[in-house]
């Protein structure tokens, strides 16, 4: 998860970034249904986008990590986050 810091190429970050919603679902088809664990991997992939977020300075990069986020909580649906937490 470190490339989504990379500092040398937004292209990488872009890259890594836009990954993550398809790991998580592999996890979802692998385990065939939405679990704690699958909602623990979401919630670290979201808090490592959201710390890109904070240092991004491209556009198209900011874009495609907002897109991301909202593709993992799409896919793991009800009960990733609490409402203290949205």
């Amino acid at each position: 998860m470190s490339l989504t810091n990379y500092s040398a190429s937004d292209s990488i970050r872009t890259t890594s970034v836009s990954a993550m919603p398809g790991l998580i679902k592999c996890i979802k088809a692998k385990q065939q249904n939405v679990t704690a664990e699958l909602f623990q991997v979401a919630k670290e992939y979201n808090a490592n986008i959201i710390a890109s977020m904070k240092e991004e300075t491209e556009t198209d990069c900011l874009a495609t990590q907002v897109a991301s986020l909202k593709e993992i909580i799409n896919e793991c649906g009800n009960g990733l986050m609490s409402q203290a937490e949205v």
